[in-house]
């Protein structure tokens, strides 16, 4: 979903959110600059450059990870999850 040159809460430029399926096995689309919770609070398992990240997440928060590369359905619990490029 594209949303222009839009800034978020912490004053960062969002180009656009791409919807996520939290996967075991498979990687996200490269260049992210974060991940945006939906609604639901809960967990998210990502992969950065040092290794998985377990999180306990409010609802509608944004977390800064410049080097998200998957997002674990093993251990995620909140939904829905966008990247944010």
């Amino acid at each position: 979903m594209a949303v222009g040159n839009a800034k978020n809460e912490d004053n960062v430029i969002i180009r656009r959110y791409e919807p996520v399926t939290p996967d075991d096995s498979n990687d996200i689309t490269a260049g992210a600059i974060g991940l945006r919770i939906g609604g639901t609070a809960g967990n998210i398992v990502f992969t950065d450059e040092g290794g998985d990240v377990t999180l306990a997440v409010t609802a509608y928060e944004f977390i800064p990870c410049t080097t998200v590369s998957r997002v674990k359905s093993t251990g995620t619990t909140a939904t829905p999850i966008h990247a944010v490029y």
